[in-house]
């Protein structure tokens, strides 16, 4: 087992608005089966890392959902410190009861194998989530909802469109708040998921570089929860690193108070071409944590660490 690497900077609140500007959280603890560790960049904010070189296979290319299972409930339960999963999970969502909903927002934009975030990582929260116990009654898998941008993105990723009343449902944004949001100028419509449906969410990003805001992660799949991510030039605009529109739309109050929890699908990543290039690294890791400015930290140096230019973010 590695030793503890030293941050070398700690995440500071006051950095929000300059996710692109952070230098990261530190190193993390890993071994060649299965590990996890947290790590405590200020006392405040927690990341779990967790490893497993088994959970994709080298020559096909597959991820092996069964291990990822396993990652996913290793974590969760290192984080919060409950060895029992549901337990674990139930602690994330304050108030919680049998009949709240909660979504999972992917990310599948693109059709390239391994490059967006796996189904074996979704279904895996959500089975974990669904283990959550209310007085003898389970959590309803029904009441999770998987979902994104597109419904052809899903589904090329291996998603199961499901919008019906059995299982976890699994479907695209197709409605849209009537109120616009303002995020630094751009004005933005909320998916109803988020507005109306759920009452707390999971964010469940992918590893990957972006040509224009430098990462894609956790902050960044939110422009897959609006109406038009395009709407504005200024939401892609070269050389601002996306700054200060994530930072903005994060702040707004649905995304701000029912995301509870946040995940960077590190099994492949993406360093060069992104954000629509192919895989060109298999870190076989997942990153967990409730703060979104330390999550998207972590997962930039792992993106550095795997040969991300310095250039480049």
């Amino acid at each position: 087992m590695k030793p503890r690497k030293k941050s070398p900077k700690k995440v500071e609140r006051r950095d929000f608005l300059k996710i692109a500007s952070l230098t990261g959280v530190g190193g993390f603890i890993a071994s060649k089966t299965s590990a996890a560790s947290i790590l405590s960049p200020n006392e405040k904010s927690n990341v779990v890392v967790v490893e497993d070189t088994n959970a994709t296979d080298k020559s096909t290319k597959t991820v092996d959902a069964a291990t990822v299972k396993k990652m996913v409930d290793r974590g969760i339960k290192t984080y919060t410190g409950i060895d029992d999963v549901g337990m674990a999970w139930k602690s994330i969502f304050p108030d919680i009861t049998v009949n709240s909903v909660i979504g999972l927002k992917v990310n599948t934009l693109f059709q390239t194998k391994n490059t967006g975030t796996h189904p074996q990582v979704a279904y895996a929260v959500a089975e974990g989530l669904a283990l959550m116990d209310f007085g003898g009654t389970k959590f309803p898998e029904n009441n999770i909802i998987i979902f994104d941008f597109h419904n052809n993105y899903l589904a090329w990723q291996g998603y199961t469109i499901n919008q019906t009343s059995q299982g976890v449902r699994c479907f695209p944004s197709s409605q849209y708040a009537s109120e616009s949001n303002d995020i630094s100028g751009p004005k933005v419509k909320l998916s109803k998921i988020i507005t109306e449906t759920i009452h707390y969410m999971v964010n469940i990003a992918y590893l990957k570089h972006h040509f224009l805001s430098g990462v894609s992660l956790c902050m960044k799949n939110h422009y897959g929860s609006i109406q038009n991510p395009s709407v504005s030039p200024l939401l892609h605009e070269s050389g601002r690193y996306g700054s200060p529109y994530i930072a903005a739309l994060n702040a707004l109050e649905p995304i701000r108070l029912k995301q509870k929890f946040c995940i960077i699908d590190a099994l492949y990543g993406v360093i060069s071409g992104g954000p629509s290039g192919a895989p060109s690294v298999n870190p076989d890791k997942i990153i967990m944590g409730q703060d979104i400015v330390a999550v998207d930290s972590t997962g930039r140096e792992l993106l550095k660490s795997n040969g991300l230019a310095q250039s480049q973010v």
